[in-house]
């Protein structure tokens, strides 16, 4: 009986296996994105023949270097005597300005690099002075480099343009003499077995007092790495130098601390941008991971509760002729069991589908290199697998203890009409989330900084999953309140459709749910980005007292067009703006804590305002910094507290607050001597220069002499940047939207395909279709102001208190056409996927009758 009882109800189940077929396909994405940051990247190619690469340390207390992390020359010699190694060749990377009739961005490197890869000449000879060098094939023949004069071709492919020096000049441009960004190891003639090698190295650095650590294919930490033994550290190399000592830019940020890269790992040490991607994409494929989760097993439990409501006097009936409760759980546990095993097999596919259009969209966007290879192995598919396993048991079990709450005689009265009323727990844990979700966003008005931003947009996602809780109470208010238009607007069929609702408040409220969770989602999600990007366009507006800026190529602007600007006849003021990544040491909880922060270098202000508040940025020089409002509350400091920094490369220092800003979203928290910053780049270049000059003042002289920079007004550059970083915000998004957006349709089509009785009978009774299809539109208009409404209502506070918390100011900023856009597409999916399910259900019930 309880088979067929199972099979009778083929439209709930399907129902559940698409909202888990969904779930699986979005949690399988996630995973494959979380597994890329891990283990994906770039194939070497400069390092392709070379079977070992020897690098510094790619991150600090687990946190992503956003720069390189130097080591010492000299460890080339030393690992040059280990046994089976034939060469050690120290590889440095400097940015390389090549002009002619379409400007190009190269590296350039030494020429004793190019043994490390499969290039070869393809005409001339090697560089032999200082004036010479070798090109790749991939810069177009009779461009110029400066006074170098082109005395050879190599050939070979490459990601990026290759102009190689002699070693001497490469050293002297590159500025660090001791220091290299790698050493590439040329195994000996017959040597094939590169782990042992690695191993060999590995001993020879430890017992040159180097810590290292073997990374291999994955280029993260495996199981089988080795820590070689610690020697003692001086101060000088592993901590934070005397009180305001600034560190030497040819010192190496981690003294001889190193890491042996074999096999596919070797690709993230040459390609930097493969490294942040990788830091970026483990980020958002981990937090996501948990938002998803959180959200599916919400869309579960109110499909699988739709679902139960369809067939609740059979449920009564099996529990009146007998059926044990335990059977009754057993039965929805089986079921589910059943239906999430094939959902989650069968949604891994287009999961792993999904997180390649992602990562093709991101390479778009510039947010990971083009040709980041996915990598991702089988666990994000197993991981799927048990995840909607277990959501799909905890449906189960939630939906079956409240149908076996219910007696079976009142449960068969409430199968035809529901009771209005709600759980004492249901109801206890949606205020409790309202409660907690309320007060986590209001936390801005005690704690400002990232962390009052963050708990403050989490407690925005409570208290939609509050609202969602408390949806049947809200329904019914919600109906009463726009009763009075539904009848004015459609007469007759509009007061049926709002009866129907108030009477079928559960059936509606689980249908209007995963409306609510997408408006609210992305509200909080995409509102956040925008007010972040408003109030910086802002801040950068007010703060740039410059009427010009120069940018340039992909690696930035070299400082001698900071050095031409300033001697240029009509400019006024110059201030060129390095920019980087910098961590900042702080305790939370008696534990420390390094947090991330934009940061800027800069030698003079007199092109941009900051918008001091506490101290002068006159005293802005060696071992001092100025700071951001946001960040000294986080931070508890003010002018004259001393600060632990780690700069983008991974070295630490003491530096003295001078200055507290306001204007930290324009500018980035952290202001240091651009000297500072630039010793401590992998470029050593500005991001900008921003000119302040007088009218008439010609500078496209000034800017031809300087290959691949160009102009423009502060305020397209901000219009760029809020768009870049809208852009940045919502694609990650998409796949949190396109699950909510199938679970939107799969539910209101779901609570449709119920109503044929419904419907029948109202033709019986003489409505022509026309009426009933009236009403549904009327229902249709009722569930888009519900879900806009209620949705709406739940992201004000949190939205208000994120915008105080970066700005200062509780009016958040949601451009008008992405409030339209959110919720026109999310109302007009709710009217589809009711209307063309009741047309079709009509149809069927006219040919029956």
């Amino acid at each position: 009986m309880i088979r067929q009882f199972v099979g009778a109800d083929k439209g709930g189940l399907a129902g559940s296996f698409v909202a888990l077929l969904a779930a699986s396909a979005l949690v399988t994405a996630c995973g494959v994105l979380l597994g890329s940051g891990l283990g994906g990247g770039v194939a070497a190619e400069r390092y392709a023949g070379a079977p070992i690469v020897i690098s510094g340390p790619d991150s600090v207390d687990g946190k992503p270097l956003p720069e390189r992390a130097p080591i010492p020359r000299a460890l080339a010699d030393r690992i040059a005597r280990v046994p089976g190694v034939r060469a050690a060749v120290a590889d440095v990377g400097f940015p390389v300005d090549v002009s002619g009739e379409d400007f190009v961005a190269a590296r350039g490197h030494g020429w004793a690099s190019a043994a490390l890869a499969p290039l070869r000449l393809r005409s001339g000879r090697p560089p032999a002075a200082p004036g010479e060098v070798v090109v790749s094939e991939t810069i177009p023949a009779g461009a110029r480099i400066g006074a170098y004069r082109v005395v050879g071709v190599v050939e070979g492919v490459t990601r990026e343009p290759v102009v190689f020096f002699t070693d001497a000049e490469a050293a002297r441009l590159y500025g660090r003499p001791h220091l290299a960004d790698a050493i590439g190891v040329l195994a000996a003639p017959g040597v094939t077995d590169t782990d042992a090698l690695a191993d060999r190295i590995e001993q020879a650095l430890s017992g040159s007092q180097a810590p290292t650590a073997k990374q291999t294919q994955t280029g993260s930490q495996t199981p089988s790495e080795k820590q070689a033994p610690s020697a003692k550290q001086t101060p000088s190399e592993n901590e934070a130098p005397s009180e305001f000592e600034v560190p030497s830019a040819d010192q190496a940020p981690f003294g001889n601390d190193v890491r042996v890269f074999t096999g596919a790992a070797r690709g993230g040490v040459e390609f930097g941008d493969v490294g942040r991607a990788r830091g970026d994409l483990q980020a958002m494929g981990g937090s996501f991971i948990g938002f998803t989760v959180m959200i599916a097993t919400v869309v579960v439990t109110g499909t699988r509760s739709l679902a139960a409501h369809r067939r609740r006097r059979q449920t009564a009936l099996l529990r009146i002729v007998g059926a044990a409760p335990g059977q009754v759980r057993a039965m929805f546990a089986r079921e589910m069991l059943a239906v999430s095993l094939v959902a989650g097999l069968l949604g891994a596919v287009p999961g792993g589908l999904l997180a390649t259009l992602l990562l093709r969209a991101m390479a778009w966007t510039g947010m990971v290199p083009a040709d980041f290879a996915v990598s991702s192995g089988p666990v994000p598919y197993l991981a799927a697998l048990v995840v909607c396993v277990l959501m799909a048991q905890f449906a189960a079990w939630t939906v079956s203890r409240r149908e076996l709450r219910i007696p079976p005689a009142r449960a068969l009265a409430e199968a035809s009409l529901e009771q209005p009323g709600m759980s004492r727990g249901r109801l206890a844990a949606g205020t409790a989330l309202l409660l907690a979700g309320t007060a986590a966003a209001l936390l801005p008005l005690w704690l400002r900084g990232v962390f009052g931003v963050a708990l403050a947009a989490s407690g925005g996602l409570l208290m939609i999953i509050s609202l969602v809780v408390l949806g049947p109470p809200l329904v019914r208010a919600g109906t009463r309140l726009l009763r009075p238009l539904l009848r004015r607007r459609y007469g007759a069929e509009g007061y049926l459709a709002a009866a129907n609702s108030l009477a079928g408040s559960h059936r509606l409220a689980s249908a209007v749910s995963p409306m609510i969770l997408a408006i609210g989602f992305a509200l909080i999600q995409l509102g956040t980005a925008t007010t972040a990007a408003a109030g910086a366009e802002r801040e950068v507006t007010e703060g740039v007292l410059a009427t010009h800026v120069l940018r340039g190529g992909p690696y930035g602007l070299d400082p001698a067009v900071a050095a031409d600007a300033r001697t240029w006849p009509g400019v006024e003021a110059v201030t060129p703006v390095a920019r980087t990544r910098a961590f900042v040491e702080t305790v939370m909880l008696d534990s420390s804590e390094l947090l991330d922060y934009e940061a800027q270098g800069v030698d003079s202000t007199r092109a941009l305002d900051l918008g001091v508040t506490e101290g002068s940025l006159k005293g802005l020089g060696k071992g001092t910094v100025a700071i951001s409002v946001t960040a000294a509350e986080t931070l508890g400091v003010r002018p004259g507290s001393t600060i632990r920094i780690r700069l983008g490369d991974g070295t630490p220092l003491r530096s003295r607050v001078v200055a507290v800003y306001r204007r930290g979203l324009g500018f980035g928290d952290l202001t240091l001597p651009r000297e500072l910053v630039l010793a401590h780049t992998a470029t050593r270049r500005d991001d900008s220069v921003l000119l302040r000059v007088r009218p008439g003042a010609d500078l496209a002289a000034m800017v031809a002499r300087h290959p691949g920079v160009t102009r423009s007004d502060m305020s397209a550059v901000a219009r760029g940047d809020q768009f870049a970083g809208l852009l940045s915000s919502a694609l990650p998004l998409m796949l949190v939207f396109g699950y909510i957006a199938v679970s939107v349709g799969n539910s209101l089509v779901l609570s449709v395909s119920e109503r044929g009785g419904e419907f029948g009978l109202l033709l019986r009774a003489g409505a022509g279709r026309g009426q009933v299809m009236r009403m549904m539109r009327a229902e249709a208009l009722l569930v888009a102001a519900l879900a806009t409404g209620l949705g709406t209502l739940a992201t004000v506070l949190p939205l208000a208190m994120v915008s105080y918390g970066l700005t200062g100011s509780a009016l958040p900023y949601v451009p008008p056409w992405l409030y339209l856009v959110i919720v026109g597409g999310t109302s007009l999916l709710g009217a589809v996927s009711l209307l063309v399910p009741a047309r079709i259900v009509l149809s069927a019930e006219g040919r029956s009758s």
